[in-house]
């Protein structure tokens, strides 16, 4: 996913993604946070995991990142586990 991606700058502040997620969950790992409200995503990302990344442009790696989360919280027949 984040080969596709632009590369891009770095920063400290969260980014959020609006979308229908009609869910709540949260996702973590080393370096990546992600909060995931009904209405939004809120993604936290270290320094370090940008880097380990390949530097892609946030903005554009959490809209696919979201896309991939939306497709899993609303899955019913088991495809993405």
């Amino acid at each position: 996913m984040q080969k596709t991606c632009e590369k891009g700058e770095y920063t400290r502040k969260p980014i959020i993604v609006f979308a229908p997620f009609n869910r709540s969950a949260i996702f973590y790992g080393k370096g990546f946070t992600v909060n995931v409200k009904e209405d939004k995503a809120i993604f936290r990302i270290s320094r370090k995991t940008h880097r380990l990344l390949g530097f892609p442009k946030l903005s554009e790696f959490c809209e696919k990142f979201s896309e991939y989360i939306r497709g899993w919280l609303n899955d019913k027949g088991k495809e993405f586990n």
